[in-house]
């Protein structure tokens, strides 16, 4: 990387999402595989060795891939192998699966990867008929894998199972806690449904009169039962149930014009998605969309792809609401509002600071975004490489074992600098970040520490 980071060249993401193959077993009503909606469904089949093979250099440097596209990971042999390549070279890996693959000996290799940290078995329904409705296929069979895959698993915290909310499944959601439970699942997450296909509009769940209701009443089956309930869109998700008002004006206008409302995504700075041909997009809905190619590793590295100018060029309109892409126009995964990247910038200013030990360390930035920095903001240094994991640098003064401190100052308005001062126990080289929490990590920040 020889040109200097700008907020339209960031540093590396912090992980790759890659389809590794657009077959599936199953045949789901709100995925665009099932319409061949996506340019590499056109072609069924699997990723190429060359194509995983270029994009490695970029994993290695990255230190984290997500086995996840419009396919099913598992129906490709040579999937296990791969996340073991990846574990070998310590990267960390997750995947997204339907679960109707997982047998005894799939499971048992699954849960010996140590870098395989999160797997999502997405089942829809606990109920056969709504399963089959919406995926075309036998429930039992999915309940089956993910009943193999916890029989095998050494930590419960490794799993989570999802439903993509629809209006053939909503009302039967309430009775998937207790099984949930009984299997020692410890997360379940409701997927929100996005508009991959135009089917979305017949299935949206908040047709159903009592959707609010309903969702209580899984909040609650999930609280009695011990398990953990999560949304993937949980602003959208509250304002569904509180506001339907602000709930379009933020998640489904699509006619906005002024600089200051953008879609708040932060994807083309954080996560490419490449898709079993090599083609890369700035999320996985541009590519259901087959929109906004920006490379291809048939031609480019990604490395090369992640910081030049198509991949610039996108990131520099979706912070100005007047040049929005068209594709995240219709996105409704993300709200309007001043861009995060925006408000929230920094410059690292390393003659200033100190990052080697041993003793006190100091790290001192510039807030080059329009946004003065409060307290309140939370604005605090964060681990990285992977995000929020344990620091073994961890001092009791610091704030958890992946946040360090915040700045010093009361207040940083934008142009002023901000300083942190911290501790750290002896130990190994680390990777720390700033972050704000809730809101976005800010690019160009990372730094070592040592």
């Amino acid at each position: 990387m020889t040109a200097p980071f700008t907020i339209t060249r960031p540093d590396l993401p912090y992980s790759l999402q890659v389809e590794i193959t657009s077959n599936c077993n199953l045949r789901c009503k709100m995925c665009p595989l099932s319409t061949t909606g996506t340019l590499s469904s056109i072609t069924p089949g699997h990723m190429q060795d060359v194509i995983w093979q270029d994009l490695l250099p970029m994993a290695r440097k990255v230190g984290q891939v997500m086995i996840a596209g419009f396919g099913e990971p598992l129906v490709h042999k040579g999937c296990l192998p791969l996340i073991r390549q990846l574990d070998a070279e310590g990267i960390a890996v997750s995947i997204v699966t339907n679960g109707m693959a997982i047998t005894p000996r799939t499971a048992a290799e699954l849960a010996a990867i140590k870098g395989l940290f999160h797997i999502n078995v997405s089942i829809d329904s606990p109920d056969p008929a709504a399963y089959y409705a919406i995926r075309g296929a036998d429930v039992n069979k999915a309940l089956g894998g993910l009943r193999n895959l916890m029989a095998a698993i050494d930590d419960p915290n490794r799993v989570s199972v999802s439903s993509v909310v629809t209006a053939e499944n909503i009302t039967t959601l309430p009775a998937f806690p207790p099984i949930l439970a009984e299997l020692g699942v410890r997360y379940y997450v409701l997927q929100e449904l996005i508009n991959y296909v135009d089917e979305t509009t017949n299935i949206d769940p908040m047709l159903v009169i009592d959707y609010p209701a309903v969702i209580e009443q899984i909040r609650a089956r999930c609280a009695e039962f011990g398990v953990i309930f999560q949304s993937t869109i949980p602003e959208r998700l509250h304002l569904a149930l509180h506001d339907n008002e602000r709930l379009h004006d933020s998640f489904y206008d699509d006619t906005y014009v002024s600089a200051d409302q953008a879609r708040q995504c932060n994807l083309p700075w954080e996560i490419p998605y490449i898709d079993k041909d090599g083609l890369v997009y700035p999320c996985c809905y541009a590519a259901s969309q087959s929109a906004a190619v920006l490379g291809d590793l048939k031609k480019s590295s990604l490395e090369e792809i992640w910081l030049d100018t198509p991949y610039q060029e996108f990131r520099a309109a979706m912070l100005d609401g007047r040049h929005t892409p068209a594709i995240c126009r219709t996105c409704t995964a993300v709200p309007l509002g001043p861009h995060n990247l925006r408000l929230y910038a920094a410059e690292l200013l390393p003659e200033r600071s100190q990052l080697t030990g041993p003793g006190e360390y100091r790290l001192v930035v510039r807030n080059t975004g329009t946004r003065a920095w409060r307290r309140q903001d939370l604005v605090r240094i964060g681990t990285a490489s992977p995000r929020d994991h344990a620091s073994p640098c961890y001092h009791a003064s610091w704030l958890a074992a992946n946040r360090v401190t915040s700045h010093v100052e009361e207040r940083v308005p934008p142009g002023a600098t901000a300083t942190f001062q911290f501790t750290t126990e002896p130990g190994p080289s680390d990777t720390f970040q700033l972050v704000v929490e809730g809101v976005c990590w800010i690019p160009n920040t990372r730094f070592q520490m040592s």
